[in-house]
């Protein structure tokens, strides 16, 4: 655990605890170079080489996404620890999840045109090249911006991309049961007509 006010890379101070699953941990931080300018700092504890591996795939398949659904990366970097950050947009806001625990059941037309936010996003992602497929959309993964009530699609870690042959690359966290298809939780290549469901 980083203690508030540990400054990373001579730049991002930390704030505060934001949240915690698997290896992973986040924090929010300011931007000292860009007058406190708050951002989200992700450190991957998981150290093995396929973890590391997985890590900058997300970093990178981030990076070169602009879209209004999606977070926005602004920095990849390995600190003596070994341990690797991500540095991305801070967005304040509650989860779905939350947001349904806390006043119950959606009503349908705002449930409606949150779903096309959503979709919005997933289908900008399956047009790169190569598409991007998400394998973890769920409540916890959905954030709905305070500032405008937009819902922004987060948590990248165990994205694909599709390659030559059908078959997709992944990282190596598992989906979240419930949430996930079965066959995304194989080992094997998964088609591509299968991940793009």
């Amino acid at each position: 655990m980083i203690n508030p006010g540990a400054v990373l890379q001579g730049r991002y101070k930390v704030v505060s605890f934001l949240g915690a699953g698997g290896f992973s941990t986040v924090y929010l931080a300011e931007d000292l170079r860009l007058a406190g300018r708050l951002v989200a700092v992700k450190e991957n504890q998981d150290t093995s080489s396929s973890a590391i591996r997985a890590f900058q795939q997300e970093a990178v398949l981030l990076a070169r996404l602009q879209h209004p659904n999606l977070p926005r990366v602004t920095d990849h970097f390995t600190e003596a620890s070994g341990y690797q950050y991500l540095v991305m947009d801070y967005v304040a806001g509650e989860n779905l999840a939350a947001l349904v625990k806390r006043q119950g059941r959606l009503d349908e037309p705002t449930a409606l045109a949150m779903l096309r936010e959503v979709m919005d996003a997933v289908a900008f992602l399956h047009q790169q090249q190569p598409p991007i497929i998400h394998r973890d959309i769920k409540p916890g993964n959905l954030i709905r911006r305070q500032e405008d009530g937009r819902i922004i699609l987060v948590d990248f870690g165990i994205a694909k991309q599709q390659i030559a042959g059908g078959g997709t690359l992944t990282a190596a966290r598992a989906a979240t049961p419930g949430f996930a298809p079965q066959s995304s939780t194989t080992v094997r290549p998964t088609p591509a007509a299968m991940s793009t469901r």
